[in-house]
Formats: structure tokens, C-alpha cells, sequence
């Protein structure tokens, strides 16, 4: 193992909590810091739009794209406040991007070499009966910010 691949199984190990001499880290691992993290973004982002008097439903698309902004990717009659809000909270920014990274692990180790496609954004749903991360290819919907 070179310098680098020791470096960054040292970052994962200390990112999932494993010992110094863990040799693989398990999907399911992932997986449920995955599922962790994408509750913790969907009730940061659920009590700051409640203080905005912002519900759901309808429900609400949050997306990263190449080349574009995270912005809110749905008709929401509160669409333009809830950009305002994204644009402005370096948490709720930090929370998705932590979701993002985690799932496309997730991927890698589901599809081991094959690389995740230059025009895949990835969504975070918000809704009613709880939060989804997906994978969608860019279309012309996307970046509109």
C-alpha cells in the first residue's frame, strides 16, 4: 500500500469510527451513515423551514448538479424562499454535501469500477413520510439557479 492509499484508509477509518487495524470497511456500514446523515440533513432542513413557516408537503427536491449551485429542484409554493434560505446556510449546504459523498461510496462499492457519470446529479427529497437520496442524470430541468 502506498502513502496515499494509507492516508485515505486512515481518513475512512476515522470516519466510520474503526480501529487503526480494520482492514475493509463493510457496506452496511456506509449504508447506515448514509441513512444517518441523510435524517440529520432532512430535520436541519425541516426545523429551519418551520421557523420560516415553510411546510411540507408539497414536497421539496434539493439537488446537486455539475457545474451548478445546490438549489431547490421542485414546485413548491415557497420555492424562491427556500433558495434564499439554501443559498444562505452554509449547514444545510454542508449537511447535503456530506449525504452526497456518502452515497456515492455507496455506489462506487455497489458498482466496483465503474465511475459515477459526468452529468448525474444527485437529489435529497424531502416529504411528508420522510426523506430519499437519489441519482437522476442532468436534464434540462436542472440548473436553474
Amino acid at each position: 500500500m502506498n502513502n496515499s492509499d494509507e492516508s485515505a484508509q486512515s481518513s475512512v477509518q476515522k470516519l466510520f469510527n474503526l480501529p487503526g487495524d480494520a482492514e475493509a470497511l463493510p457496506l452496511s456500514a456506509i449504508r447506515q451513515r448514509a441513512g444517518n446523515r441523510l435524517s440529520e440533513f432532512a430535520i436541519y432542513a425541516q426545523d429551519a423551514l418551520a421557523g420560516m413557516d415553510i411546510s411540507i408537503p408539497p414536497a421539496i427536491s434539493f439537488v446537486s448538479c455539475p457545474n451548478c449551485a445546490l438549489e431547490i429542484n421542485s414546485t413548491h409554493p415557497q420555492s424562491a424562499e427556500i433558495q434564499t434560505w439554501l443559498d444562505g446556510s452554509i449547514g444545510a449546504q454542508e449537511r447535503f454535501k456530506k449525504v452526497e459523498v456518502l452515497y456515492e461510496l455507496i455506489h462506487a462499492s455497489e458498482n466496483a469500477g465503474e465511475t459515477l457519470a459526468a452529468d448525474i446529479c444527485f437529489h435529497i427529497g424531502l416529504s411528508s413520510i420522510g426523506p430519499i437520496a437519489y441519482f437522476e442524470r442532468f436534464t434540462a430541468r436542472h440548473c436553474t439557479h
